[in-house]
């Protein structure tokens, strides 16, 4: 069997795999895009686009109203004693993240049929990626297949926190509700989505609970039917970005390298934004030999960098023993309840 050549390979086929690939169709690079799973497949996800991704959404020119469940701009921040509801100045538009990706990748596939689905790659060495299904020659690898993907080889996360949700169906909630005080080191949330409402909790520390027990009990609180078998997990890599994106003529990107907000948890938008950046690098890259990958990688990504690295200084003064304060504080004046949910989703 004759290997099948690439200039570039993207491992992955989520928003982060999906961005890198409309920047590559544009750039008329040849490529091709690998994934473990065959898609649709069913993401784990809370499913909120924030006004940022959808800013990257529209400069990339992906269709997503189509599978736009709900428009939230109202947040219902809940403790056990009160309930404050905030309205935002632009929409928090909730998606199914099976449809959501699933959707996008079609859109990819529509311009290209170098899609590989279901295939897990064994083994990348030598400018070869080897897969359970067969070999790829490649000259820059963008890896963008998750936190628990391949890519675990070269960006050695440790620091994951922890996720569990449910989905209820037959929900009409018209607002997203959170609660700090559910967890410490995190929050819970309910995100509806039409016809129905995803349900749960995240800690953004390597800390061991009893996720189950905290998501029941939120659940309880909220006059939601518990059905523990309905109970899925995922990790969430929120323990800082990986410094070391780059690594020869490999790329990591979003959750592969680490990129999800410590406070909120968000994940789309630094997976997207890094997709799209690492695909310009490399397009460049193969115009011009000179171009100096890590540096211009680095150089788009130093803003997002910045971001998360305020976000996990402020994490950790929020999810310590002072947040019940800060969270009273905050429940004081409108004003600074504003500024605190701006902190939170910046």
């Amino acid at each position: 069997m004759r290997m099948k050549k690439f200039d570039v390979i993207i491992m992955g086929c989520g928003p982060a795999g999906v961005a890198a690939a409309k920047v590559l169709l544009n750039n008329n690079v040849n490529f091709c895009m690998i994934d473990k799973e065959t898609f649709p497949r069913k993401k784990l996800c809370a499913g909120g686009l924030t006004d940022k991704s959808i800013r990257v959404l529209d400069e990339l020119e992906f269709e997503y109203q189509s599978v736009v469940r709900q428009e939230c701009s109202t947040f219902k921040l809940k403790t056990k004693r009160k309930m404050r509801s905030l309205d935002v100045k632009r929409s928090i538009l909730m998606v199914d993240r099976t449809e959501f990706d699933n959707h996008n990748l079609e859109q990819i596939k529509g311009q290209t049929k170098n899609v590989f689905e279901g295939e897990i790659v064994t083994d990348i060495e030598n400018n070869i990626i080897t897969t359970n299904k067969d070999k790829y020659e490649y000259k820059y690898v963008i890896l963008a297949d998750g936190v628990n993907g391949y890519s675990r080889v070269f960006s050695k996360i440790k620091n994951v926190g922890y996720s569990v949700e449910i989905d209820v169906q037959e929900r009409n909630d018209e607002d997203i509700t959170i609660s700090f005080d559910t967890l410490r080191d995190g929050y819970a949330w309910i995100f509806p989505k039409g016809n129905y409402s995803t349900i749960g909790l995240g800690k953004f520390k390597n800390v061991k609970d009893d996720y189950k027990k905290l998501l029941k009990d939120f659940c309880l609180d909220n006059d939601v039917e518990f059905d523990e078998k309905m109970v899925r997990g995922f990790p969430i890599p929120a323990g800082g970005y990986i410094k070391k994106a780059v690594v020869d003529n490999k790329i990591l990107v979003g959750d592969a390298a680490g990129l999800v907000d410590p406070i909120s948890g968000e994940g789309i938008y630094y997976a997207l934004v890094s997709g799209k950046y690492a695909a310009e690098v490399v397009s460049k890259k193969l115009k011009n030999n000179k171009v100096d990958l890590k540096r211009e990688y680095n150089g788009k990504m130093v803003k997002s960098h910045l971001i998360l690295s305020y976000k996990r200084f402020t994490s950790r003064i929020f999810y310590s023993p002072l947040k019940h304060f800060l969270i009273r504080l905050a429940y004081s004046n409108k004003l600074l309840l504003r500024l605190g949910v701006f902190i939170v989703f910046l």
